[in-house]
């Protein structure tokens, strides 16, 4: 998801969150992600994706992604 990201041009952050089951969560990624899947990706407006295809689709509709 980085490599996409920087490739647009969109400014990003990596956080790690846990894995492992039965690790407690931290709140205030709960807070925009429930579900607490990853990777995950807050869009402009407050939609949130967290699922890795849905993602690269939404990039290559919405910016320069697929242009040469």
């Amino acid at each position: 998801m980085h490599m996409i990201l920087c490739r647009v041009g969109k400014a990003n952050r990596r956080v790690d969150v846990a894995q492992t089951r039965g690790e407690p969560r931290d709140e205030k990624f709960l807070a925009i992600n429930p579900m607490a899947k990853v990777p995950a990706e807050l869009l402009e407006g407050g939609r949130l994706m967290s699922e890795s295809g849905a993602i690269l689709y939404y990039f290559s509709q919405h910016t320069s992604l697929t242009s040469p």
